[in-house]
C-alpha cells in the first residue's frame, strides 16, 4: 500500500488546528498503486501537507492530498 510521509487529514485538523482542503483526489485499484505512484509521492513529499488514504471497496484505494499551494498540486498532477 502507499506510504505518505505527512499528517493525516484528522491530525491536520484536530491536532494541528488547520483546515482540510485537499487539491488532489486519486482513486484506483490497490494492485495498480505501483512503485511509480509511490515514487511520485516521495518526490513531492516536501509539498504535501496532509493526506487521507482509505479503502472504499475491497481491492481499491482513495487518496486525497493537500499541498502547500495550487502550484505544487498542479506539478504533482502534471507528472501523473
Amino acid at each position: 500500500m502507499l506510504n505518505v510521509n505527512a499528517p493525516t487529514a484528522q491530525e491536520w485538523e484536530r491536532e494541528l488546528d488547520n483546515e482540510w482542503e485537499p487539491q488532489v483526489h486519486l482513486t484506483g485499484q490497490i494492485k495498480e498503486a505501483n512503485q511509480r505512484l509511490q515514487n511520485l509521492i516521495d518526490k513531492h513529499s516536501q509539498s504535501i501537507l496532509a493526506h487521507h488514504l482509505y479503502i472504499p471497496l475491497p481491492g481499491t484505494y482513495s487518496l486525497e492530498l493537500q499541498f502547500k499551494d495550487e502550484k505544487a498540486a498542479r506539478e504533482f498532477l502534471d507528472e501523473q
